[in-house]
């Protein structure tokens, strides 16, 4: 008897005892519905995470535009070469009104200026503002007081908390980075 059943371990299995037989049962079955509830209650948890975007690419956080400013005309040179970078202002729109956010964090004032090897050229990070709940919003660049250009965007927010900036426009042009991830504009 004990041959024919290979489940029931030996020392809680009595063949002689009924009493026995059922309590060992007992604690076979219950054991073993243990295990098939936390398994179904497990799998649910496992199968409802689900990806927002198509192709399983995570999306980013990342929400700055790094731009390579140019003076227009026959001579290409750099614009932030031309002007005080500590005097430049970012303003965001906010119930129809302009207004500077300051973030508070490393770049309070929402951009920081570098230079990349191997042409030495200063660039712009800008960090786009996209506090709002609208789909289509605007950073405004004030340069010198005086000169202002607008950096427009399409803001995709997720479920799962990530924002996505896309279709880059610069005054109303369309933009698109370079392999880099830099994108060329002309003032």
């Amino acid at each position: 008897m004990q041959d024919s059943l290979p489940f029931i371990q030996w020392p809680y299995f009595n063949p002689l005892s009924y009493k026995s037989k059922s309590l060992s049962c007992r604690r076979y079955q219950s054991a073993f519905g243990m295990k098939r509830l936390l398994a179904l209650m497990t799998l649910p948890a496992l199968l409802c995470c689900s990806d927002d975007r198509s192709g399983g690419q995570s999306a980013l956080r990342d929400t700055a535009v790094i731009l390579r400013v140019q003076t227009a005309g026959d001579s290409l040179t750099n614009y932030l070469n031309t002007i005080d970078t500590q005097n430049i202002r970012l303003l965001y729109r906010q119930e129809d009104e302009l207004v500077t956010v300051l973030t508070g964090g490393d770049y309070p004032f929402g951009y920081f200026v570098f230079e990349e090897s191997p042409d030495v050229e200063k660039m712009i990070k800008l960090f786009c503002y996209v506090g709002g709940n609208n789909e289509n919003e605007e950073t405004f660049i004030n340069w010198d007081g005086e000169d202002l250009d607008t950096l427009s965007y399409k803001v995709s927010r997720y479920s799962s908390g990530n924002v996505v900036i896309s279709q880059v426009k610069f005054n109303g042009e369309a933009i698109v980075p370079n392999d880099s991830g830099i994108y060329n504009v002309s003032k």
